[in-house]
């Protein structure tokens, strides 16, 4: 794969438009503010 950098629990993705559902959120993000998402793991 070309784009692979390197492994990694997190990923940045710009919030989308309405918010994020089905994730727990540690903070709120405007519509395209950058928003760092935990891949794996339980979070309590």
């Amino acid at each position: 794969m070309k784009t692979y950098i390197q492994p990694g629990d997190i990923i940045t993705v710009a919030a989308p438009t309405g918010g994020v559902t089905g994730v727990a959120a540690i903070h709120d993000a405007a519509a395209g503010e950058d928003v760092a998402l935990q891949t794996t793991g339980v979070i309590a």
